[in-house]
């Protein structure tokens, strides 16, 4: 399992599609995101989960 962290913003999108074209399988990979509304590729990634640091306590 690989968690991305910020993977809507500018550098976690690139490291989404970047794993994916090197063969990592979507369901090996979990997006921390900010706002899960946002949109991530494509393909189904094994789980985008909310996380901000306020919502889990380290503010």
């Amino acid at each position: 399992m690989i968690i991305i962290t910020a993977a809507t913003g500018r550098y976690g999108r690139l490291v989404v599609d970047a794993l994916l074209r090197r063969g990592v399988s979507a369901n090996e990979i979990v997006a921390a995101v900010r706002n899960p509304g946002r949109r991530l590729p494509s393909t189904p990634l094994a789980d985008v989960v909310a996380a901000t640091p306020k919502r889990n306590g380290l503010l």
